[in-house]
C-alpha cells in the first residue's frame, strides 16, 4: 500500500482511509486544476444554458434526452447552447438531430468557441459527468448535474451553493429558470478542488 496519498479534500480522505489504514494522507492541487488557481468570478450577463459533454456514449445519450426534453417542454424561446466533448461519442441520429436544429437556429453550436468564452457567457450549465460543471462553478455559474441510476457519478457538485443535482427522470426546463441567478460559493469551490493547496507534480511525487 502507498504510505501517502494525494487528496483534493478532506471528504475524500475521510472515504478512502478505512481501506488504506497505514496511508497518511495529504491534500493537493492536481496539475489538470492549477490554471484555474487564477480564475475569477465572472461579471458577464449570462446569455444561454450552456449543455456540456463528456467523452461516453451514455453521457451523451442523457445529455441529448435532456436537451430535446427542454425544445419540447418550453412554452417560450430558451436559448441554448451546446458544447461537446472533442472526441465524444454521439449517436448518428443524435448528430442530425443537432444538425438539424442548429440549422433552424434552435440551438447554437459553435464549433470553435473556447471554453473560457462559453463559461462566461453562459446563465447556468448543465451536464451529466463533463468537469466542465466544475469549471463552471469556479467562474460563479450556476451547474445543474443530470444522474442515471445506471451510471455511477465520476463528477461532484453537490453540496455547493448554486448547484443542483437532478434525477434525468425528473428534470424538466423549469429547472433552468430556477438556478437562474442563483450565487455560487465560489470559495467552497475552490476547497473542494484543492485549488487553495500546492500543485503535486512529478517533481513533489518523487521527491
Amino acid at each position: 500500500m502507498p504510505s501517502t496519498i494525494y487528496v483534493y479534500d478532506d471528504e475524500t480522505a475521510k472515504m478512502l482511509t478505512p481501506y488504506f489504514p497505514n496511508t497518511i494522507f495529504k491534500k493537493g492541487c492536481s496539475s489538470r486544476y492549477v490554471h484555474w488557481k487564477v480564475a475569477g468570478k465572472s461579471t458577464f450577463p449570462g446569455k444561454y444554458y450552456l449543455y456540456v459533454s463528456a467523452l461516453p456514449a451514455f453521457d451523451n445519450d442523457i445529455l441529448f434526452e435532456m436537451i430535446k426534453r427542454t425544445l419540447s417542454e418550453a412554452n417560450e424561446f430558451v436559448p441554448l447552447r451546446i458544447r461537446l466533448h472533442p472526441f465524444a461519442i454521439v449517436s448518428r441520429q443524435n448528430r442530425n438531430w443537432l444538425k438539424k436544429k442548429v440549422e433552424n437556429k434552435q440551438i447554437e453550436y459553435p464549433k470553435n468557441s473556447g471554453l473560457n468564452n462559453d463559461l462566461i457567457n453562459a446563465t447556468a450549465v448543465i451536464g451529466v459527468g463533463s468537469t466542465v460543471l466544475e469549471e463552471a462553478l469556479l467562474l460563479g455559474r450556476p451547474a445543474i448535474q443530470i444522474t442515471h441510476p445506471d451510471y455511477l457519478r465520476y463528477v461532484g457538485i453537490g453540496g455547493i451553493t448554486g448547484t443542483r443535482v437532478i434525477d434525468h427522470r425528473e428534470f424538466s426546463w423549469k429547472d433552468l429558470l430556477a438556478i437562474t441567478g442563483c450565487e455560487v460559493d465560489a470559495n467552497l469551490v475552490r476547497s473542494r478542488f484543492g485549488l487553495s493547496e500546492k500543485e503535486i507534480n512529478y517533481d513533489v511525487l518523487f521527491s
